[in-house]
């Protein structure tokens, strides 16, 4: 590790981050998807390593510009209506169940599979800050109303070269997170909340379960990207074998779910794929939204979504 670089305070990052991935794995392909190689996601939390960057919110810096995110709303993703096994028909989604406060990114030689573990070593060695929101989130000292409904984590681990081994894990981090709106958490409470409040209770136990998370991510230039790839633009795609559901606790008392979802240990056509696009990414803006597959239950609904402009994986700082 470049000890120079990790002994410097990092900048609080406005204009870079990596992107979640494409995996060929949704619901219109998945008899001919090339079926992706089993790995679980390690259960130790290893120290966090890299430097982290708190992408800004456009209401931050007063402009829309490149590095920045923003919400976005959850109308523009398509999703499952109650009839969709008889009529296959979608419709834009109504409200997202979840809403964005940060999102982080960052380079790293090895898998981080516990964000809070990252974060906990990372200000615990360098005397620097995060934002406010993740800030109080690390505070033993504060301790906040616990809500009923967990907060969302969602942790993709991203590789940066082009290899056939699972093991050389170095490459970067891209992670959302969401707190529950008052309305879901109303519903939560009430015993509502269909498919996405079974999923929040009982999918950490339960793989089948798990394995229904869905996101779906869309371009707003899919042209630079290549052509198999292209055509899965605005498509769900399911994180199955190499997505993991932890429970987790910040210092300050405030439990969360974490999902991470494992590129590395995607089939090689789809790693591959994702690698090769990574550098048009910097001449687009990305909405990402997350939600729980329906089969039968009722509607789909986005549980949290969030727009990154124009990022590029090549300007994150190395280690």
């Amino acid at each position: 590790m470049n000890q120079n670089r990790r002994a410097t305070a990092p900048a609080i990052f406005p204009n870079r981050s990596p992107l979640s991935p494409l995996k060929i794995d949704d619901e219109s392909s998945r008899e001919t998807s090339p079926t992706p190689v089993i790995r679980e996601v390690e259960e130790e939390d290893k120290e966090g390593g890299g430097e982290i960057f708190v992408v800004k919110r456009v209401e931050e810096i007063g402009v829309y510009d490149v590095g920045v995110w923003s919400e976005v709303s959850a109308s523009k993703f398509l999703v499952r209506t109650v009839n969709y096994t008889t009529t296959s028909e979608k419709a834009p989604s109504s409200s997202p169940l979840f809403t964005p406060t940060s999102i982080l990114a960052f380079k790293s030689p090895f898998k981080n599979p516990s964000i809070l573990s990252c974060l906990s070593t990372y200000t615990s060695s360098i005397n620097t800050s995060l934002n406010s929101y993740l800030d109080n989130l690390l505070k033993e000292g504060i301790k906040e109303v616990e809500e009923s409904v967990p907060m969302l984590v969602v942790n993709f681990l991203l590789p940066f070269e082009h290899s056939y081994m699972q093991d050389q894990v170095g490459g970067g981090q891209l992670t959302y997170f969401f707190e529950p709106t008052p309305t879901f958490i109303s519903d939560y409470e009430s015993g509502l909340g269909g498919i996405t409040a079974e999923w929040l209770k009982n999918a950490k136990d339960d793989e089948k379960l798990r394995s229904r998370f869905k996101v779906i991510m869309q371009l707003s230039d899919p042209s630079v990207l290549p052509g198999a790839v292209r055509k899965y633009n605005g498509k769900p795609v399911l994180i199955q074998h190499t997505g993991s559901l932890k429970e987790r606790t910040f210092p300050n008392g405030r439990k969360f779910l974490e999902m991470t979802c494992d590129v590395h240990g995607w089939g090689t056509f789809s790693r591959r794929a994702l690698v090769g696009c990574l550098g048009g990414l910097g001449k687009m803006d990305v909405e990402c939204g997350f939600l729980v597959e329906s089969r039968g239950e009722g509607k789909e609904q986005i549980m949290g979504c969030a727009r990154v402009c124009k990022i590029d994986a090549e300007e994150l700082v190395s280690l």
